[in-house]
């Protein structure tokens, strides 16, 4: 969708290779076995101070999907609800530690520091401040109808779903983490 904005046709312009998680893809970007890859904060931001071009924001073209689900069999959920309930409330909680910026100094950016550059404050702070500014990690684990219904026609779109099986795939989603309002950044090399 972003790169088709671009004017870029698939297949012919483009292809697709499965490059792993971000770092993997940061390393396969660097390595020059790929092209351009989506970069979340602040692997965007390394991209860019190496020298990278931003091709766009996925978010401008996708607003809300969703980015992550917890997934468990019903039958393990029932027989598991109490830890389910401490490990909804867990995550509920660190959301609002992570979105509160006077907790950020002391607990939420040590933690995403650690986690992303364990090197680079600055760069760990700035990664942080925008993935929370654009809402990744919504207060109450609030995940939007919309989110719900882009990510079910992006799957039909990719043939991993069958329209025919939307309504039960909506009836039947248990997601139980948050929407996703991604900024990947879509980074490639200067020239190639």
């Amino acid at each position: 969708m972003l790169l088709s904005r671009e004017g870029l046709k698939y297949p012919g312009d483009y292809e697709f290779v499965l490059a792993g998680v971000h770092t993997t893809r940061w390393a396969a970007l660097q390595a020059g076995d790929i092209d351009c890859a989506p970069q979340p904060a602040p692997w965007n931001f390394i991209a860019e101070s190496a020298g990278y071009n931003l091709i766009g924001e996925i978010n401008d073209v996708i607003p809300e999907i969703l980015f992550a689900a917890l997934i468990a069999k019903k039958s393990w959920l029932e027989l598991n609800s109490e830890t389910v309930g401490k490990l909804l409330k867990a995550l509920a909680e660190a959301y609002l530690i992570t979105n509160d910026p006077s907790q950020e100094e002391e607990i939420a950016l040590p933690i995403f520091q650690r986690i992303t550059v364990p090197d680079d404050a600055d760069l760990a702070r700035r990664g942080l401040r925008y993935m929370r500014d654009m809402g990744m990690w919504p207060n109450g684990l609030a995940i939007p109808e919309r989110a719900i219904a882009t990510t079910i026609d992006l799957m039909i779109q990719a043939g991993l779903l069958d329209e025919g099986t939307r309504m039960s795939a909506v009836g039947s989603l248990i997601i139980l983490t948050s929407k996703r309002r991604w900024r990947d950044a879509w980074v490639g090399p200067l020239s190639r």
